[in-house]
């Protein structure tokens, strides 16, 4: 079963405060990585380039470890152009049966239950539409949190195009992951019962 640890929304407000304070020490933050450790949970933040070529990608990223045992791994991405040629092509997963989210996500999951249930949550799924999130992925570390964590932690990660630094637009993106970390962690102690 879960630990009463595994739970982050005991933590929330506490990360929260120190991820602020720490984005906030040298005056407005400037997207440099700001990682806040608070076992079995560690939060990150920071702005990444993607080079390709000539051209470039700016994203903030919202990232955090978490005790994932039963390897529930999924892909959300904001509906685009793109997404919406792929859900013609029939690579549409999982639909959790409210049309605006569905509409506004393309979700591919190895467990699509798992996924339907974590969104079961209306308020989840108004963060995640009102957040300006484009990217929402469980997968493994692949090593980013070090050799800090045993098998079984995984990362979270939200992914919004530009430099985000708007304290309300980064608070909705905090939202969103914290009521995902807690359903993840929810559906852990379900799975365990």
């Amino acid at each position: 079963m879960a630990g009463e640890n595994d739970v982050f929304r005991g933590y929330r407000d506490e990360v929260w405060r120190a991820l602020q304070g720490a984005m906030s020490e040298a005056g407005p933050w400037d997207g440099r990585a700001v990682r806040v450790h608070h076992p079995p949970f560690v939060v990150t933040i920071d702005v990444n380039a993607q080079l390709a070529g000539y051209a470039s990608e700016i994203e903030t990223r919202l990232r955090a470890a978490f005790p994932n045992p039963r390897k529930i791994r999924f892909r959300m991405v904001r509906q685009a152009w793109k997404s919406r040629l792929a859900q013609r092509f029939g690579l549409h997963d999982v639909e959790v049966g409210d049309a605006d989210f569905d509409a506004a996500f393309w979700i591919r999951a190895q467990d699509g239950e798992a996924v339907r249930r974590l969104l079961a949550d209306p308020a989840l799924r108004d963060d995640l539409v009102r957040s300006p999130a484009w990217l929402v992925e469980v997968r493994d570390d692949d090593g980013w949190f070090g050799q800090e964590f045993p098998a079984g932690v995984d990362m979270l990660l939200l992914e919004a195009p530009g430099r985000v630094t708007d304290p309300g637009a980064i608070g909705t993106l905090y939202d969103a992951m914290a009521r995902l970390l807690d359903g993840l962690a929810e559906q852990e102690a379900e799975a365990s019962e």
